[in-house]
């Protein structure tokens, strides 16, 4: 008789071998009714297939119980792994929502301090997070223009360093390239010679990008109106001295920096800098009368930034001088 076919069907607790394999029989015990393994004639629960005089039978079964067992074992473990996974990031979001909601509360508290720590904390969750990079860049700009000059210069670099890092992330994001383009100017600022006109160049690249991708976006209206008014009123040995060193500045002009600061006030017309840099504008021009009606907006609006009480100050001290022009 071959004896790799004797065979009988038994119930699994009727089970035992004639060497009294014990943990061979209790392993099949276990395992041969959960994962199924019948008997291809009858697959009633409980039925197991088993070798009656070989060993090899036995073997054989076996074998199959512990490579079906792994093999359901790791697809249940694959199960569980996606579970968790999904259950993390899930988590993991939240939080990064939680601190950028927490970021955000504090900005409109004119708490740059808190914002930062907020904003930080979510691009440590998730530096990959776009909004939370840029939010990060700006707070870092917030807390450095109330700074001293050593704090200032770390937190200005710091800002232009995750801008970047925002920007080569999300290039397709308008504030990004907006934040970029503040903090590169707040830089210049710290910066001279070729490095510094490099960085302006840069600073018009980078606005002009964020309109592109957000033409009504009135804060990048008003850098990029900034920016035409200071490169503008260079004196004519700067500009002659960056031209022959440097091979020169885009060019500029204060009516260009007029359109964009009466387009940024279009777009939001209660912002108090937007007025107070127009009519910082005029002034430069000697068009007292425009400067004037520009600083007495300033003394009507409300406040609704960190800065606008020193803008305020500032749009007092320029109408007392502009008053002196006109009478």
């Amino acid at each position: 008789m071959n004896k790799f076919t004797t065979f009988k069907t038994v119930q699994y607790n009727q089970i035992e071998f004639e060497n009294k394999e014990k943990n061979n029989l209790t392993f099949i015990r276990k395992y041969c009714r959960i994962f199924k393994i019948w008997d291809h004639a009858d697959k009633k629960p409980g039925n197991c297939i088993i070798g009656e005089h070989s060993d090899s039978s036995r073997k054989k079964l076996l074998t199959k119980l512990r490579s079906t067992v792994m093999k359901k074992t790791w697809v249940l473990l694959g199960i569980i792994s996606v579970v968790f996974l999904f259950f993390a990031s899930q988590s993991s979001a939240q939080t990064v929502q939680d601190y950028i909601d927490q970021g955000n509360q504090a900005y409109e508290n004119f708490d740059n301090l808190g914002a930062l720590k907020a904003f930080q904390l979510a691009v440590n969750e998730d530096s990959t997070n776009c909004e939370a990079l840029w939010k990060l860049a700006r707070a870092h700009i917030d807390v450095g223009e109330d700074a001293n000059k050593d704090v200032m210069r770390d937190h200005y670099y710091e800002g232009e360093k995750v801008a970047r890092q925002a920007v080569r992330i999300c290039p397709d994001d308008a504030k990004a390239h907006l934040e970029l383009a503040i903090a590169v100017g707040r830089v210049a600022l710290m910066e001279g010679g070729k490095k510094k006109v490099r960085l302006s160049k840069e600073v018009k690249q980078e606005v002009l990008k964020a309109l592109k991708l957000d033409p009504n976006d009135d804060l990048a209206h008003h850098v990029l109106a900034r920016w035409n008014r200071e490169v503008a009123n260079l004196s004519g040995l700067l500009k002659v001295f960056a031209k022959i060193l440097y091979g020169g500045l885009p060019p500029a002009s204060n009516k260009e920096a007029i359109k964009h600061f009466k387009k940024a006030i279009e777009i939001n017309p209660d912002y108090i800098n937007h007025h107070l840099e127009l009519g910082i504008t005029y002034q430069e021009m000697k068009k007292w009368k425009l400067a004037k009606e520009q600083f007495e907006k300033v003394a009507t609006l409300p406040i609704k930034d960190s800065d606008d009480k020193e803008h305020k100050a500032e749009a007092a001290r320029r109408l007392k001088k502009v008053m002196k022009k006109i009478h």
